[in-house]
């Protein structure tokens, strides 16, 4: 129980603000079907999710953890850095 507390707490805290919602509040403010968003991004949530924990279970399996750690950090910095110049250069 205490995984499931963690995992929902940190997932929670870390989309908050990010494009997802954004997109999500976009088209609420517009008007739209409330039923159809919150129904369209939990799904997408959820798929995306899935799709995550079963390539990361796959992949633990070929990968040691702390490969994965220093793998996972250097492509968060890369994407990072090319969110930031993109949109420096917009």
């Amino acid at each position: 129980m205490k995984l499931f507390f963690s995992t929902f707490v940190l997932i929670l805290l870390s989309e908050l603000g990010d494009k997802s919602q954004i997109t999500s509040f976009s088209f609420a403010s517009r008007g739209y079907n409330l039923a159809a968003i919150i129904i369209g991004s939990t799904l997408a949530l959820a798929t995306s999710t899935l799709l995550a924990v079963l390539i990361g279970d796959k992949i633990s399996k070929k990968i040691s953890g702390a490969v994965m750690k220093k793998v996972a950090g250097f492509l968060f910095i890369v994407m990072g850095v090319v969110f930031l110049t993109g949109s420096l250069l917009t």
